[in-house]
């Protein structure tokens, strides 16, 4: 995920933008800038893309408390808060994801580990950036959606 060099052949301008691509905070923000990037300097390239879903995976692993995402080898890693102390793990949304996961899990292939320091969610087979955000959108909307109904 990255500005090509010869789509934005200056260092300076490249950092800058990446600075105001680190700001942006909505799809419709988004999709201005990328209006703009295709306004300044042509066609849009899938690098570029790329990073727009690499903002939206870091909205969705935000707004589900990730605190990060690893995607290697066809492998989605989703790593909750460090700290096992941390108040996230009593919150309503951590117990929404435990059971959707518990649920659904293991027709869709998601499991949870345990590692010394993290606690992970681990999905097989996500080949791309936007099968990894088609697979957290599609937790975040079950998880929202069973928050909204409630016990």
């Amino acid at each position: 995920m990255h500005i090509p060099d010869d789509y934005v052949t200056s260092i300076q301008e490249r950092l800058n933008l990446y600075t105001d691509l680190n700001k942006l905070e909505t799809e419709e923000e988004v999709e201005k800038f990328r209006e703009q990037l295709r306004d300044r300097f042509g066609k849009v390239p899938p690098q570029v893309d790329d990073l727009f879903e690499g903002l939206r995976l870091r909205w969705v692993c935000k707004d589900l408390g990730f605190e990060r995402l690893i995607l290697k080898n066809n492998k989605l890693r989703c790593y909750f808060v460090e700290n096992p102390q941390s108040p996230y793990y009593e919150s309503a949304l951590f117990q929404a994801i435990l059971q959707h996961v518990g649920t659904v899990g293991p027709r869709k292939g998601i499991t949870f580990k345990k590692s010394n320091k993290h606690f992970i969610m681990i999905k097989d087979n996500v080949r791309s950036l936007r099968a990894a955000l088609k697979v957290l959108r599609n937790i975040q909307e079950q998880v929202n959606a069973e928050a909204a109904v409630g016990p």
